[in-house]
C-alpha cells in the first residue's frame, strides 16, 4: 500500500483560490466597462447620425440650386415671349406691347417683377424723342415732357421706350440704362451672347428700392447672329424685366424653403467671402433654428451668366430631431444594459463565490484527512475506515473492504444505516461493545466520542473475531466533497 499522500489536493485549492478572485473581481470589471462601451457607442452613433444629416443637408442644397434654376428659367421664358414678339415684327407699336403685356399676364402671373421694359438702341437721341413725343397713348396719358435720363453725350443709348405698368412708371420713359455701368455690362454680356443675363443688384430709377434685371436680346427680324460682330451689328434693344429681389426669391422659394429643413439667404456676390447685409438679396429668418447643428454651406450660384452666393445652414426636422436622439438613447440603453449584466454578473459570482468557499473548505478538510489517513495507515493494522459528520463513510482500507465483501468505491458517501450496506457493516457499527468500547456516539446526526464531537478523531476497537484492531476516523466535514477526496485505496 502506498503511504505517500497525494499531491494534487495543493493545485486544486490554488485553482479555487484563483477562482475565487476572478469571480470577485469580474462583476466590477463590467461595471467599468460599461461607460467605455456606453461611449463608444455613443460617439459611434452619432457619427453615423451626423453623417446621415449631412448627406441629406447636401441632397437639399442639391435640390435648392434645381428648383432655383428651374423657377429662373421660368421667369426667362415668360420674357421670351415678349423679345419673340419684337423679333416677329419690323416695328412694334406701344399698343401691341401693352396687349401683350396684359393678355399673357406676365406682372400678375410671375411675382416680384416689378416693371417689364423695352430698352431701344438709340443713335439719334433727337428723332428717338421726336417718336416718343408723338406717340398718341402717351399724349392721351398727358406724358409730354419727356427727355433722356441721364443726358449724356455717347455715340449709343439703351433708352426705355415702352414700359409696363405705364401707369405707375411713366417718369421712366426716356431713361437711359445703359448710363449705369451694372446695367450697361448686362445689356453688353445679353447682346454679345444671345443669351439672357441676370445683373447685379442695382436701385430703381423710381423708387431707388434694390432690384435686379432680367435681360434678353433683340436683334433684327430675320437677322445673321451666327457670330458676335454680327450680333452687336444686327442688336436694335433689349427686354428687361426689373424684379424686387424680396418678392422675387420668397416666391420662387417659398415651398422649397416650407417643405425642406433649411435656412437661406441669397447674396448678390461673386465671391463667398465678401457677404453683407448690402448686398443680400433674400433672408427667411429662420436664423435662430439653424444654428443648433452648425451645418452651414456658402456657396457660388451661376445662372444667365449672372452670380449669387447661396449661404444655406441646415434646420433639424422632426426626423431629424429623432436620430439626433438616437446617440442619447443608445447611450442610455447600454448603459442600463450594462448595469443589468452587472448585478447579474454579481449575484451569480457570489452564490458562485459561496459554493467555491464551500467546496474549498471541503478540500482543506479533505487533504488534513488525507494526511491523517496515511499517518494511521503506517500502522501494523490495515483494517480501518473512516466517516463523515453526517454519517455516511468516505474512506476504507482495501483490507477491510475485502473483509467486508464491498469494493470501496461503493462505500464513499453511503450511509451506515442504508439498507443496501451488507450485513457486516450495519453489524459492525451497531454492535454494542464496540460503542462501548470506542465511546462511540452516534444520534441525531451528530457523532462523538468520549461525549466530545471531534474535529478529527482517532478511536480504535476490537470487534472482529480474530482480534483485528479497527482503526475509526471521525471527520468534521460532510460527505459532499469533491471527486478528488482521498481514498482508502493511497
Amino acid at each position: 500500500m502506498d503511504t505517500n499522500p497525494p499531491t494534487n489536493n495543493n493545485g486544486e485549492i490554488g485553482r479555487y483560490l484563483a477562482g475565487r478572485i476572478v469571480y470577485k473581481v469580474l462583476p466590477f470589471v463590467i461595471l467599468l466597462f460599461v461607460p467605455l462601451v456606453a461611449l463608444t457607442v455613443y460617439n459611434s452613433t452619432k457619427r453615423d447620425v451626423y453623417d446621415s444629416i449631412n448627406t441629406k443637408f447636401q441632397e437639399e442644397i442639391e435640390h435648392l440650386k434645381l428648383d432655383l434654376n428651374e423657377r429662373t428659367q421660368f421667369y426667362i421664358e415668360g420674357f421670351r415671349g415678349v423679345q419673340g414678339l419684337f423679333e416677329s415684327s419690323t416695328k412694334v407699336e406701344r399698343g401691341e406691347f401693352i396687349t401683350y403685356i396684359n393678355r399673357t399676364a406676365l406682372l400678375n402671373r410671375y411675382k416680384g417683377i416689378a416693371t417689364v421694359n423695352y430698352l431701344e438702341k438709340v443713335t439719334d437721341k433727337d428723332a428717338f424723342l421726336n417718336e416718343l413725343k408723338s406717340d398718341p397713348i402717351l399724349i392721351e396719358q398727358g406724358i409730354s415732357d419727356i427727355k433722356i435720363i441721364p443726358d449724356l453725350n455717347k455715340e449709343e443709348y439703351y433708352i426705355v421706350k415702352y414700359i409696363e405698368p405705364l401707369a405707375t412708371e411713366k417718369n421712366l420713359i426716356g431713361f437711359d440704362a445703359a448710363s449705369d455701368p451694372i446695367r450697361f455690362d448686362g445689356i453688353t454680356k445679353s447682346i454679345l451672347s444671345g443669351d439672357p443675363t441676370v445683373t447685379s443688384i442695382v436701385r430703381s430709377p423710381s423708387s431707388s428700392k434694390p432690384i435686379f434685371l432680367i435681360l434678353l436680346p433683340v436683334y433684327l427680324p430675320a437677322s445673321d447672329v451666327s457670330s458676335t460682330k454680327l450680333r452687336e451689328q444686327n442688336a436694335i434693344g433689349v427686354i428687361a424685366g426689373a424684379f424686387r429681389t424680396e418678392e422675387f426669391f420668397s416666391f420662387a422659394l417659398e415651398e422649397e424653403v416650407t417643405s425642406r429643413s433649411l435656412n437661406i439667404k441669397i447674396y448678390d456676390s461673386k465671391d463667398i467671402s465678401q457677404l453683407s447685409d448690402d448686398n443680400l438679396l433674400y433672408k427667411n429668418n429662420l436664423d435662430s433654428a439653424a444654428a443648433s447643428l452648425n451645418l452651414n454651406r456658402k456657396l457660388l450660384y451661376e445662372i444667365a451668366d449672372g452670380s449669387w452666393v447661396l449661404d444655406v445652414s441646415f434646420i433639424p426636422d422632426q426626423s431629424s430631431n429623432q436620430l439626433l436622439a438616437t446617440p442619447a438613447l443608445r447611450f442610455g440603453a447600454v448603459v442600463v444594459v450594462g448595469f443589468l449584466l452587472f448585478l447579474i454578473s454579481y449575484i451569480l459570482t457570489r452564490r458562485v463565490i459561496i459554493i467555491r468557499e464551500i467546496a474549498e473548505k471541503y478540500s482543506l478538510e479533505s487533504l488534513v484527512f488525507e494526511k491523517t489517513f496515511h499517518k494511521i495507515s503506517k500502522g501494523s493494522s490495515e483494517l480501518f475506515f473512516a466517516l463523515s459528520n453526517d454519517l455516511k463513510f468516505v474512506a476504507i482500507s482495501d483490507k477491510l473492504s475485502t473483509l467486508l465483501q464491498m469494493p470501496m468505491p461503493k462505500f464513499k458517501g453511503v450511509p451506515i444505516n442504508d439498507p443496501l450496506v451488507p450485513g457486516q457493516i450495519r453489524d459492525l457499527t451497531q454492535q454494542a461493545d464496540l460503542i462501548k468500547a470506542a465511546k462511540l456516539e452516534i444520534a441525531d446526526g451528530t457523532v462523538k466520542i468520549n461525549g466530545h464531537t471531534p474535529d478529527l478523531y482517532k478511536y480504535e476497537v476490537q470487534p472482529l473475531k480474530d482480534n483485528s484492531t479497527v482503526i475509526g476516523i471521525v471527520c468534521s466535514f460532510s460527505s459532499m466533497v469533491p471527486e478528488e477526496s482521498p481514498s482508502a485505496e493511497a
